[in-house]
């Protein structure tokens, strides 16, 4: 396996790439700019695949060591070296994880809000009325059933 730096150091740098394809799309989401919004999410399926296939890379070289794949033989390695570059490249790659994952829920929250909101303007224009919206115990949201007691009176 290559130098277990050189392996977090791509990581990081995609990783580090795909949050700014994040924040591209959540910008194109706020300007509704429908041309930048499928260019960030062309980007950022691209940018998936590369982080998959580099973390791929990686399990296989662990592998080929006699190592465990993911999170464990990542945490094997950097046991086995005195702390240093490749213990920084970690934190920082699952730091920025973290970053892109919150972003990513950012963005689908908008993406969730402007669904429902064209939904919404469409049940208007077809003369239906608006439904009500209530959130069951997984917090996902459903039509509201309207109660006999409010439809007898």
């Amino acid at each position: 396996m290559k130098s277990l730096e050189a392996q977090l150091e791509r990581e990081r740098s995609a990783a580090a790439c795909l949050l700014e394809i994040l924040r591209e799309e959540y910008q194109a989401l706020a300007r509704r700019d429908i041309a930048a919004l499928d260019l960030a999410v062309s980007k950022k399926q691209q940018q998936f695949t590369e982080l998959e296939a580099l973390g791929s890379d990686r399990d296989a070289g662990f592998r080929a060591c006699g190592l465990a794949a993911g999170r464990e033989g990542i945490e094997t390695c950097l046991h086995r070296q005195p702390h240093g570059a490749a213990h920084r490249l970690w934190e920082e790659l699952q730091s920025l994880l973290i970053r892109c994952q919150y972003q990513n829920q950012i963005n689908g929250g908008m993406v969730e809000i402007s669904r429902h909101h064209v939904q919404r303007t469409l049940s208007l224009l077809q003369g239906q009325p608006p439904e009500q919206q209530t959130y069951g115990p997984s917090g996902a949201a459903g039509t509201a059933i309207r109660s006999s007691l409010y439809t007898a009176i």
